[in-house]
């Protein structure tokens, strides 16, 4: 039984990230990132989301920052 239990808590929590993935990615999207729906990320930190773009079949490790110093003068991303 205790395998049992172990084996459903870890699908069910693997579940709930790829939701949780979901629901980031389509906030960056609206803050004006380019992200892909087949990227995979846990913790990452954008300072202007409208800088990046991240094709697909990416998977992005803990605790990525990413980071653009300048101001808010393109309209590209620069961080690609």
């Amino acid at each position: 039984m205790n395998k049992f239990v172990q084996k459903s808590f870890f699908k069910l929590r693997s579940i709930w990230q790829l939701i949780l993935n979901h629901f980031y990615i389509s906030v960056y999207n609206f803050l004006g990132a380019q992200i892909s729906r087949k990227v995979r990320f846990n913790n990452i930190y954008i300072t202007w989301p409208y800088q990046i773009k991240i094709g697909s079949n990416t998977k992005i490790e803990h605790n990525v920052y990413f980071k653009y110093d300048r101001q808010w003068n393109r309209t590209f991303p620069s961080i690609i």
